[in-house]
């Protein structure tokens, strides 16, 4: 296990890594802008890994049933009709979580990554799961400028 590149994470790994990704920088701004910015980054990356293996249609529903199980939690976020783009979904998202206080964009980004990627899991596996994650996130953004380098 030690030689593999993309080990198999546990729930409590994921659930660490998805924090770690969303989760604001102490010498950055915390606002629910760069936090929302943050999470729809992080949602761009795993639909340019996911999409592939499942389809928009597949990636949509999934994505469409983890808000509907984080409703209870987050009640804010909201959903377009289905047959819109993946990028109007994230873009709505977005708008969303900016509205709200930063800890709440925070808190309801975790929930409903976490959400889609239990799904996704159950799915597809622990192990093809972690390596998607690992494909789409490698290593967490230290700063802005790590996102900007990763994007291109």
């Amino acid at each position: 296990m030690a030689n593999d590149p993309h080990p198999t994470l546990t729930m409590e790994d994921r659930k660490q890594l998805i924090a770690r990704i969303l989760t604001p920088r102490p010498e950055g701004t915390a606002d629910a802008r760069a936090i929302a910015d943050q999470a729809v980054w992080s949602w761009e990356r795993i639909a340019f890994h996911l999409t592939p293996l499942i389809g928009q249609a597949g990636f949509q529903s999934l994505y469409f049933r983890a808000v509907h199980l984080s409703l209870p939690q987050c009640p804010t976020i909201t959903l377009l009709q289905r047959g819109s783009s993946t990028e109007d979904l994230f873009q709505h998202l977005r708008s969303d979580l900016a509205l709200l206080d930063a800890v709440t964009t925070a808190f309801c980004s975790n929930v409903l990554m976490n959400k889609f990627l239990e799904l996704v899991a159950s799915m597809i596996g622990e192990q093809l799961t972690a390596q998607i994650l690992h494909s789409a996130w490698g290593r967490p953004p230290e700063a802005p400028a790590a996102q900007e380098e990763d994007a291109q």
